[in-house]
C-alpha cells in the first residue's frame, strides 16, 4: 500500500520551474520558441555598421540614414532568420542591400537631373584633400561602382573595410571561395579602368 502510494507522488510530481535569466525572464532550452536573442544582442556596435554602409555610399548622413533603415527592416523581418547564431551576418547583409539600393535610387536621380539639365553637385569626400587626391578617390569611387553587384561587394569589404574573406562569405552567404574570385575578377576590372582613365 505504500509502495502504490509513493508511485503515485513520483507520477504527480511536477517539474521544478525554470530558473531566470539576467533580465528575469525564465530560461528556455535551446531550439524552443521565443529564444531568439533581441536586437540589441546582436546589432553589436552600431558604428562599425555606419562605416560599413558608408564603404559604400561615401556619406557620414547617408551612412546613418541606411543603417536605422536596415535595424529597422531587421526588427520587422527577425522572423526570416532561421539561424540565431547568423544574426550578425544577416544584418550585416541588409546594410549592404540598403546601401546599394541607395547608390543605385542616386545614380537614377542624378541621370534625371542631367536629363534636365540641373546637374546635381558631387560632394568633396574630404575638405581637407587636394585637389588630386580627391580627384585620384572620386576616380575610384566611380570604378568601383561600375562593378558588377557582387564584386562591389566583395572588393569593398575586402579592400575598404578590411574584413577577412571567411566572414565577407558569411555576409555574402557565399563560399569563401567564390568571395576569392569576385575579389580577384574586381581587382582586373579596377587597374584596367583606372589604367584607361590614366
Amino acid at each position: 500500500m505504500m509502495a502504490s502510494h509513493r508511485e503515485t507522488d513520483v507520477q504527480t510530481a511536477t517539474p521544478a520551474a525554470p530558473q531566470p535569466d539576467a533580465a528575469g525572464r525564465p530560461k528556455r532550452p535551446p531550439g524552443t520558441p521565443g529564444t531568439n536573442p533581441t536586437t540589441s544582442d546582436w546589432i553589436g556596435d552600431r558604428a562599425e555598421l555606419v562605416r560599413l554602409a558608408h564603404r559604400f555610399v561615401w556619406s557620414p548622413d547617408d551612412a546613418e540614414d541606411i543603417v536605422h533603415d536596415a535595424i529597422l527592416h531587421a526588427r520587422r523581418n527577425r522572423h526570416q532568420l532561421r539561424d540565431p547564431a547568423r544574426a550578425n551576418p544577416w544584418l550585416r547583409r541588409i546594410v549592404v542591400q540598403r546601401a546599394l539600393l541607395h547608390l543605385r535610387q542616386t545614380h537614377r536621380r542624378r541621370r534625371a537631373l542631367e536629363a534636365a539639365g540641373r546637374a546635381e553637385p558631387v560632394p568633396a569626400i574630404d575638405p581637407a584633400q587636394d585637389a588630386a587626391r580627391r580627384e585620384e578617390t572620386q576616380m575610384l569611387r566611380a570604378a568601383i561602382e561600375r562593378l558588377p553587384t557582387q564584386q562591389q561587394i566583395a572588393v569593398t569589404l575586402r579592400h575598404l573595410e578590411g574584413m577577412e574573406y571567411s566572414r565577407i562569405a558569411e555576409i555574402m552567404d557565399v563560399a569563401e571561395s567564390t568571395v576569392r574570385f569576385h575579389v580577384r575578377q574586381a581587382r582586373l576590372a579596377l587597374a584596367a579602368s583606372l589604367e584607361g582613365a590614366s
